[in-house]
């Protein structure tokens, strides 16, 4: 909860935030916390509640905390796990997302 008190000081438009911002965010609160996987996030019952109460206080709907979750993911996830969502996401018809994570795994692949 100290985080999202901070967070809160510390931005000062309303509740019309973009995704972006809050990905960015819950990013930065991850990396200042040494958690760079998915997984790892709840790993500690501390941090996944820090996140859970950003984007429960930010989000307005249900696709919004989707949109979150997958840049969030698209972030923290490695090549294998990136892999195994690409199929789930073709069957929902997520296409832009699908062409986001090939791009992201040609990137990695070509390093």
């Amino acid at each position: 909860m100290k985080y999202l008190k901070r967070f809160n000081e510390n931005f000062s438009t309303e509740k019309e935030l973009h995704i972006e911002v809050i990905v960015d965010e819950i990013l930065d609160y991850l990396k200042r916390n040494c958690i760079d996987k998915w997984e790892d996030i709840f790993m500690k019952a501390e941090h996944s509640n820090e996140v859970n109460d950003i984007i429960d206080h930010y989000i307005e709907d249900y696709s919004d905390l989707s949109d979150i979750k997958f840049w969030v993911c698209l972030e923290l996830n490695d090549v294998y796990e990136l892999k195994k969502l690409l199929p789930e996401l073709e069957e929902k018809e997520e296409y832009e997302k699908c062409a986001l994570i090939k791009n992201k795994l040609t990137n990695e692949t070509h390093q």
